[in-house]
């Protein structure tokens, strides 16, 4: 049986599907686990510019790497209409062991006092 030649550009060209394949079929952990899209807060206040607060107030400017709007103010993450966005938000620190203590739950009291006004 004789095999013909096969060119280098199908040998590439196979290379590259095989690549593109990986990548697509490869597990996106950090999707999973956080999202992969921002929070309708950051996407309306943020991204959009409707009353940019990531600059304003001292835990906002401390805290604006991430997106922890929901840890203190509750609210909607996932709604896309600011009414529906806004239902069950609390004021600021109302619960301070809600608000705090996941994610400094040694000395959150310390922490929150110096944002208090």
């Amino acid at each position: 049986m004789k095999m013909g030649k096969v060119s280098g550009s199908r040998i590439l060209f196979s290379i590259f599907l095989m690549v593109v394949v990986a990548l697509w079929a490869y597990p996106r952990i950090s999707e999973g686990a956080c999202g992969a899209a921002a929070s309708s807060c950051k996407n309306c206040h943020e991204v959009k510019g409707e009353k940019k607060v990531n600059a304003s107030g001292a835990w906002h400017t401390q805290h604006a790497f991430g997106d922890f709007c929901v840890f203190c103010h509750s609210g909607n993450t996932t709604a896309a209409v600011k009414d529906e966005a806004h239902k069950g938000m609390v004021k600021p620190l109302a619960d301070l062991n809600k608000s705090c203590s996941s994610c400094h739950p040694d000395d959150f009291e310390k922490r929150a006092a110096g944002y208090k006004k």
